[in-house]
């Protein structure tokens, strides 16, 4: 898989070096790196533009509505379509199954998933 995702060789190196006795990256790791990624380089970004000590929960909000439409953290999940309407997650996801030997196997590269209900941009409607 890290030859037809960018991110992935990037990940599986942080993953051996940092823990080299532990199994080989399987699809819950990666979304692990890929909302860490994210989360780094959002925080990142509103450091940058507001300095830490302005850093505020409405600051970061201003910067995933207005700066990280689009990410993809290095091709581990598909392009965020944040916007001031929407907080909706990826619509488009690479589809893997584990091997008998842990690794993944990528079934489809970057299906489109179908779009969210309306009542999904609604809190309780996750909750259980």
């Amino acid at each position: 898989m890290k030859d037809e995702v960018k991110g992935v060789a990037l990940i599986n190196d942080i993953h051996k070096q940092s823990r080299p006795d532990a199994p080989d990256l399987d699809w819950i790791r990666v979304t692990d790196y890929a909302s860490s990624m994210l989360m780094f380089d959002t925080l990142e970004k509103a450091i940058n533009k507001y300095g830490y000590d302005k850093l505020t929960g409405d600051n970061i909000k201003w910067i995933m509505e207005h700066e990280m439409k689009g990410y993809n953290a290095n091709g581990l999940i598909g392009p965020l379509p944040w916007s001031t309407e929407t907080h909706t997650g990826p619509h488009d996801v690479i589809i893997v199954k584990t091997a008998p030997d842990f690794k993944l196997e990528i079934l489809k590269m970057w299906q489109k998933m179908p779009p969210w209900p309306k009542e999904a941009n609604n809190v309780d409607f996750w909750k259980m």
